[in-house]
């Protein structure tokens, strides 16, 4: 048996990017950022949908690294994948999504790789 499967986490991790067009003049911060999972979540569950707990763990350039409870992960992931915010063509393409953290980092190194 492999270690990270007999270590089960609560949580969910999430690597994310952010899609938006380039003619954007400014930067998305973080509080702008959490403002748009919380309407994807918003948009596609209702108020309930809002309500569920999302941690920003580290931001690197368009990458997002979330953490989520694990019973809301799939709720999470429908909403961020179907989101698209008009004004400002913002959206979020899930690259990764696993309850192992240390996935979530050897899968963006990967990525990191495929793109150079």
């Amino acid at each position: 048996m492999v270690l990270h499967q007999r270590l089960k986490s609560e949580n969910y991790y999430i690597l994310v990017k952010i899609l938006h067009n380039s003619s954007m003049e400014t930067e998305l911060d973080e509080l702008t950022l959490r403002h748009f999972i919380t309407l994807a979540l918003s948009q596609s569950f209702g108020i309930f949908g809002s309500a569920i707990s999302v941690d920003i763990l580290h931001r690197n350039a368009s990458l997002l690294y979330l953490r989520c409870h694990i019973n809301d992960s799939e709720k999470l992931l429908l909403a961020l994948g179907s989101y698209i915010r008009e004004p400002e063509q913002v959206r979020f393409q899930v690259l990764h999504a696993t309850n192992f953290l240390v996935e979530i980092g050897r899968n963006q190194a990967q990525f990191t790789k495929s793109l150079l």
